[in-house]
């Protein structure tokens, strides 16, 4: 069953929703990268979510969404910027 938040704060047309789970990863990773500087770390995602020993969590949550907003083939450091600015522009955060 998919979450009704998910399901609001879809994709592209033809794109997968992000899951309640992805959603939450993005906006941590976004949240230092809006005040102007970098993409929260995986370890910093996982630490602030309460599950500081889930990074493999995040780093899968992210991999994810990555795919789902079709930046999967960028660089590493590149798409993460990239995602959190995609996640602006789609008013998830």
């Amino acid at each position: 069953m998919q979450e009704p938040l998910a399901g609001r704060l879809s994709t592209r047309d033809g794109e997968e929703a992000l899951s309640h789970y992805q959603l939450q990863v993005v906006r941590q990773l976004a949240q230092p990268w809006v005040r102007g500087g970098e993409p929260a770390t995986n370890a910093e995602i996982a630490a602030a979510l309460g599950t500081p020993r889930a990074v493999d969590a995040v780093k899968a949550a992210l991999k994810r969404a990555y795919l789902k907003t079709g930046l999967a083939d960028m660089p590493t450091h590149a798409k993460r910027r990239e995602l959190c600015r995609v996640a602006q522009d789609r008013r998830w955060l």
